[in-house]
This record gives structure tokens, sequence and C-alpha cells, in this order.
């Protein structure tokens, strides 16, 4: 393995070989390596590896001096390259994307007695997928704030009102009207206050990134219309979106993409409302957001995009 493009190699003397390289996008450049090399390959000849989250890509390289007939391959991998040269020098790559965590195994099958190089590079995302851990408090005083459990890398922060305008958040405002409010802290308490005691919401979601560098989608209105919805792009398959929306009355639904799920959905005694969904590695594409009968009342949403980079 290297960084460069270019792969070389000198015999001792003139003679025939075969070479190869292989250049993959990873979730991190540090690998865990399984590897095993014989000048005489046995009967069974295997390699065992682990795989322990579930955003990974594992590349698996073989090599050889003399003819092979195949590679047995765990579930979900793929060969790229298999390739001999006139006489019977090989070199033979597979690659697994988002493998589930568990034990595999990799076996060359009939190709015994002769030198062989067996390798599998296993590049794991160092970012766990985020447990859904959102939290909320409901209460009718002008100062209000909830604290979530510290460590995540970022906290999406979101409150909403009976009706009593906001003044202050201890968020960087991403969208709001005077009385929703959303943005995002690196702080695992989100507070707020109104301009005088009233009824309110607020939560706070930390969640483990693939990135603390987003890409924001927001919006926000006094008056939300019949047909509500935001649009968001994603370019890179390791991401993480979360969706934060919040408002100043009742509701009944959120149309999410494939793949997204809800992970808070809570309202207080009165009208105010926060929800949280979040969708992990999703397709590169455009997707659609749509909260949909909150008609005519103040809204906030946002879609936050932590992608790989």
């Amino acid at each position: 393995m290297q960084t460069g493009s270019t792969c070389s190699a000198s015999l001792s003397s003139a003679g025939g070989s075969i070479i190869s390289a292989y250049g993959v996008d990873v979730p991190t450049t540090t690998d865990t390596v399984y590897s095993s090399s014989t000048m005489s390959e046995p009967n069974t000849y295997q390699l065992q590896y682990t795989v322990t989250n579930s955003i990974n890509t594992v590349v698996i390289a073989f090599s050889k001096e003399y003819t092979h007939t195949g590679m047995t391959l765990p579930s979900g991998c793929s060969q790229v390259l298999y390739q001999a040269d006139s006489s019977s020098a090989l070199v033979y790559y597979a690659v697994c994307v988002n493998q589930a965590p568990g034990t595999y195994i990799v076996s060359p099958s009939n190709w015994v007695g002769n030198p062989v190089s067996l390798a599998v590079f296993v590049y794991e995302n160092p970012v766990a997928v985020p447990t859904p851990n959102p939290i909320y408090y409901a209460a009718s005083t002008q100062s209000t704030s909830v604290a979530a459990a510290s460590g995540n890398q970022i906290y999406v922060c979101a409150i909403g009102t009976d009706g009593e305008p906001l003044s202050s958040e201890s968020w960087t405002q991403t969208t709001n009207t005077i009385y929703t409010s959303i943005g995002v802290q690196t702080g695992s308490t989100c507070s707020a206050s109104l301009s005088s005691a009233g009824g309110s919401i607020i939560s706070a979601y930390g969640v483990d990134v693939p990135t603390t560098t987003d890409t924001v989608y927001s919006s926000s209105t006094m008056s939300e219309p019949n047909t509500y919805q935001l649009q968001y792009t994603v370019t890179n398959s390791i991401n993480t979106v979360v969706i934060a929306f919040s408002k100043e009355s009742t509701h009944t639904g959120m149309t999410l993409p494939s793949g997204c799920s809800q992970v808070l959905y809570q309202a207080d005694s009165s009208s105010a409302l926060v929800y949280y969904a979040v969708c992990v590695n999703q397709a590169p594409g455009t997707y659609i957001v749509n909260p949909y009968n909150w008609i005519n009342v103040p809204v906030s949403l946002a879609v936050f995009v932590y992608e790989n980079s």
C-alpha cells in the first residue's frame, strides 16, 4: 500500500511478471491489515478478518506465481481485477463496501504448492453511526434549557414556543422566526430565553458525524403555505444527514426520504413542537423533506448534511 499512484518493482534479473495498482477512496487512511504469504500454498489456505464499524471499505489483494482456479469471497464482495500474464504470474483484487460488522474469511482455492501472498486491508469510518438520543424539555417559563449527554461532536438545537417571542438562544441561528429557532453548537446544553414567561419546548440532539463541516439547507416562514418543502443534495456516500423542525402549532406529519428515520416528535401541552430525523449513508442525489398539514403558522426547517471529507 502507498499514497502515490505509481507502483514499481525490480526483479533480480530479467523475467516475466505482472504488476498492478488499485486506487481506492476510503473512509480513513488508517487501516487494519490482515496478511499471509507462503512459498508453498497448502491445500486449505484462508485468511480471516474482522469488521467493527458498518461504514467501511475492505480491499482484498492476492498475488501468486502459478495458475489458479478461484477465490471464495464473503457475501457482498466483488472481484475487480483477475489478471495473469502469458506464463503463470497473477494479480487479483476484490472490494467490499459497508460490510456488516462481523468476522469474514477469504479463501483462494486450488492454488496448491506455489508461492502466494494474500492481504486484506480494512478501512473503517472513525466515527460511529449516530445513536438516536435527542432529548427535550417543555416548560412555561421565560428562560429554558436542556442538557444532552456530553461527548458528541455537534449538537443540533431547536425550540418552538406557544406564541411568546424568543429573545435569545445559546446556538448560532441557522434559521428562525420570532417563535421558532434551529441551530448547531458544540456544547451539549441548548438554552433560550423568551421575551416574557410562556410555554415552549426546547430540544438537543448530539450527533457523531464524519466531519464537523456541514452543508446547510434551511427555511423559515411566519405563515406556512399549503405546500412547504425543502430540497437538499448529498454528494458523498459516507454521510450523516440531520433534519430538524420546530413550529408554533399542532401538526400531522412529515414526509421523509427513503432511508431516513424519525428520532424525536414532541409537542408540549399547548402547541409548540420540535422534531428530528436522521439519515445515514444516503446514496448521492437530491432529496426532498416535506412537512404537511401545518398551514399558516410559524415554522423553521433545517437539513444539516455532514459528508466524509
